[in-house]
């Protein structure tokens, strides 16, 4: 368990490091002190890259014996994290084109009702709460552009 743990927190240190650049080179904050389209993505990198070092240096200094020896997932879990990946990954490529509600929508309700298989009125109203939420927190509060897709929604 521990080389996995210090080869995933090496990959999310070298992954956040390469970002930061990225974040650095956008605007921190627009007028009056706005953050802007920089400061979320290097809050982002620095997290992403401190918590991969703490991962590293909590594996390096502790005893092996305190981490346990690593085993696959089984199958459905394997699946499962598989299944997970994959909707983030149609999410991703249907955003632009069925904008950002419409592909949220889909995303939270594939994940609830189809991965997860909740059947209940929380998992629905969760599957419409969640990107009216985001639309109007980003959309509408932080007034951030967000994708409209083809039909302008």
């Amino acid at each position: 368990m521990r080389k996995v743990d210090i080869a995933i927190g090496a990959f999310f240190f070298v992954a956040g490091a390469s970002v930061l650049p990225l974040a650095l080179a956008l605007d921190l904050y627009q007028r009056s002190g706005i953050p802007g389209a920089g400061f979320f993505p290097l809050v982002l990198s620095v997290t992403i890259l401190s918590l991969g070092a703490a991962l590293v240096i909590s594996r390096l200094i502790g005893p092996a014996e305190r981490f346990g020896k690593w085993s696959p997932p089984s199958l459905p879990s394997a699946r499962r994290a598989l299944g997970v990946w994959i909707t983030i990954a149609v999410g991703v490529v249907l955003m632009p084109l069925a904008g950002f509600v419409w592909a949220m929508l889909a995303l939270t309700a594939i994940l609830l009702l189809g991965i997860e298989g909740l059947r209940s009125w929380r998992a629905l109203a969760t599957v419409v709460m969640v990107p009216l939420s985001f639309y109007l927190l980003f959309g509408v509060l932080l007034d951030v552009r967000l994708p409209a897709g083809v039909f302008g929604t």
